[in-house]
C-alpha cells in the first residue's frame, strides 16, 4: 500500500508533458480558427500559441514548485 502515493506523484508529473503539449496545440487552433473567421491572419494564432506557451510553463512551473525538494 506504500507504493500508491509514489505512483501518483509519478504519474502526475508525468501528464506535465501532455499538458504543455495540449495547452499548445489547443491554442493554435483556437487561434487559427479566429484568424479564418476574422480574416486577420496570423495575428490571433500568433496570440494564442504564445498564450498556449504561457500555460505550459505555469503547467511545468506549479508542478515542479509542488515536487521540487525545498532547502
Amino acid at each position: 500500500m506504500a507504493e500508491k502515493p509514489e505512483i501518483r506523484k509519478a504519474l502526475e508529473v508525468a501528464s506535465v508533458g501532455i499538458e504543455m503539449a495540449l495547452s499548445i496545440v489547443i491554442g493554435y487552433f483556437i487561434g487559427h480558427y479566429l484568424d479564418l473567421w476574422l480574416h486577420t491572419t496570423p495575428y490571433i494564432t500568433v496570440f494564442f500559441v504564445v498564450a498556449g506557451i504561457g500555460a505550459a510553463f505555469k503547467a511545468l512551473w506549479r508542478t515542479a514548485d509542488r515536487f521540487w525538494p525545498r532547502d
